[in-house]
């Protein structure tokens, strides 16, 4: 059969046909349904830990978003350095972990507000390294990756805010940092078996 394209992508069932995109593809959903979830909710934390108003936690919040996009314009030079695989494996794991005080100490806003910018510099690093193996996984299907990564993460969107949602309907905001974690623990496990061909060609 006749390659598609490159650039064109060649459908979604060509990711879900190859093992490694797969998985990175389950991956992408599985760290998007965590991290959403902690966005979504994150603004209610605020408002019932610190009695804070609505234009505070929009601020809060922006700051986060600040570290987010400074931190994404330097990912690469980390990947380089340490692996794509392991930078995103590690990123994933620390933002599981930071979930769990974030969402359970509350000391004051200065020490939540520190948690989720550590948070966001994770997952920022984790967000576009994560880019960059998808692409790796079929090279001359980059449509193809990109397709499966916007359909994940919007996915993950849903169910992270809707899960969220039950969690903290049944329990607490304690409770939901540790579904979260192991949210994270999991996408970190299958990012680690996802094949990476130029960190492969570099061994």
């Amino acid at each position: 059969a006749t390659a598609a394209p490159a650039g064109l992508g060649g459908g979604f069932t060509d990711v879900f046909r190859d093992r490694s995109a797969r998985r990175w593809t389950i991956a992408e959903l599985v760290a998007y349904s965590a991290w959403t979830a902690e966005l979504t909710y994150a603004g209610v934390f605020y408002i019932e830990s610190y009695d804070v108003g609505e234009a505070t936690v929009g601020i809060l919040l922006a700051v986060g978003s600040m570290v987010f996009l400074a931190t994404s314009l330097n990912t690469e030079r980390l990947t380089i350095r340490y692996g794509r695989r392991r930078l995103i494996a590690l990123a994933a794991l620390g933002m599981g972990l930071l979930l769990v005080p974030l969402l359970t100490l509350t000391p004051a806003i200065a020490f939540t507000l520190g948690l989720f910018c550590m948070t966001a510099l994770l997952a920022s690093i984790r967000s576009t390294g994560s880019s960059a193996l998808g692409l790796a996984q079929l090279p001359d299907r980059p449509g193809a990756m990109m397709g499966a990564r916007t359909a994940g993460a919007q996915l993950g969107y849903m169910i992270g805010a809707a899960a969220g949602g039950v969690v903290l309907a049944l329990a607490d905001f304690a409770a939901l940092g540790l579904v979260l974690f192991a949210g994270m623990a999991a996408s970190a496990l299958l990012v680690l078996r996802v094949s990476d061909p130029p960190e492969l060609s570099r061994l």
